[in-house]
């Protein structure tokens, strides 16, 4: 009945705090850089909440901190919204909000690349994909 009251396993709050901190720090040269890092926040919590179990494989199992899963989490979010489509003018092409997504996806792989989790090669091949999808879609 009350569901909602339900506790968070440790983890899982470990992860949605960094996801908020993402959320409150991150800056961005326009408007919607703040629109779309709350509102891929907001989606990724919701789907944290429902299904704990990325933050348990991720930081419990895998060894990752609470912090560069969030940053791989909103990575993951953002690439996927970036290759859909929705966000394109035309084929290859991104609106506002696509470009304000793409600035977010290579903020945290940067993040990523900081702390030593991909090396520099790893973070850089990853956003050649990213641009190279979004060049094929729209």
């Amino acid at each position: 009945m009350f569901g909602f009251l339900k506790r968070q396993p440790p983890e899982n709050k470990l992860l949605l705090d960094e996801l908020q901190r993402i959320t409150d720090n991150y800056r961005g040269p326009n408007i919607f850089d703040g629109i779309v890092a709350s509102a891929a926040a907001k989606e990724i919590m919701t789907g944290i909440r429902k299904d704990p179990s990325f933050a348990k494989e991720t930081i419990v199992l895998g060894g990752w901190s609470a912090r560069d899963a969030a940053y791989l989490v909103v990575s993951e979010f953002a690439a996927s919204v970036l290759q859909s489509g929705h966000l394109h003018i035309y084929r290859g092409v991104l609106n506002d909000q696509g470009k304000a997504y793409l600035r977010l996806y290579k903020a945290c792989v940067g993040s990523l690349m900081k702390s030593g989790r991909y090396s520099d090669q790893e973070g850089i091949n990853a956003m050649l994909d990213v641009e190279k999808l979004i060049g094929e879609v729209g």
